[in-house]
């Protein structure tokens, strides 16, 4: 495969326990189109059957510098029984590159308590593994935090 470059992938994850029931937060979270984030400014539907495998969502928010930026994720599986939602990056303006495959997944942790775990993957091609893993951090904790919230009302 002469001009074909081969790329290692590398995994990452980040998760944490919220005080809310499982079945409440996953009927949150289960929702592609409804995914809960105060740093997420509008969440438009670009394409597919709402809630079905190749249903893509365009998440619009604003960036550091007070820009907006994009991505475009797909949905690639939701399995209620395992409370899992699968996707993948399609298109996006920002630093990391399509390709990206991430999954979250809730589990009953204890009486009224949640483990949320966010697994992402990348290859090599794409940005500074340690950079991104504090970013997705950052994300996941605000996303994680509405997501008690609102299953806490």
């Amino acid at each position: 495969m002469a001009g074909v470059a081969l790329f290692t992938p590398w995994n990452e994850a980040v998760e944490k326990v919220i005080d809310a029931p499982v079945e409440k937060s996953w009927a949150i979270a289960g929702d592609f189109l409804g995914f809960p984030s105060q740093h997420i400014d509008k969440i438009e539907h670009v394409k597919g059957e709402k809630g079905l495998p190749g249903c893509q969502r365009k998440l619009l928010y604003t960036n550091q510098k007070g820009g907006q930026n994009f991505v475009v994720e797909e949905l690639v599986s939701v399995d209620a029984g395992e409370h899992k939602v699968t996707y993948k990056l399609v298109e996006t303006d920002e630093i990391v590159q399509p390709g990206q495959e991430a999954y979250i997944q809730l589990t009953a942790e204890s009486e009224g308590k949640t483990r949320i775990k966010w697994p992402f993957r990348f290859t090599s091609t794409q940005f500074d593994r340690e950079m991104l893993t504090q970013i997705y951090q950052h994300l996941f904790n605000t996303w994680a935090g509405e997501l008690e919230r609102r299953a806490r009302e």
